[in-house]
């Protein structure tokens, strides 16, 4: 699940909810540049509300 425009000033951060390799729901918010680089600019577990968000 993508959540686009996590940004808070000029730059086009995404955020996206979504499983790893063991289960965990993480929440990681990213800038993807021209060249199809991406760059991951925080990763954390999913609080409660971003996993029902997720779930439902």
């Amino acid at each position: 699940m993508i959540v686009v425009d996590a940004s808070q000033n000029d730059e086009a951060r995404d955020a996206i909810i979504g499983l790893d390799r063991r289960w965990n729901l993480l929440y990681v918010v990213f800038i993807e540049h021209e060249d199809d680089m991406i760059r991951i600019i925080s990763a954390r577990k999913a609080t409660r509300k971003e996993r029902e968000y997720y779930e439902n």
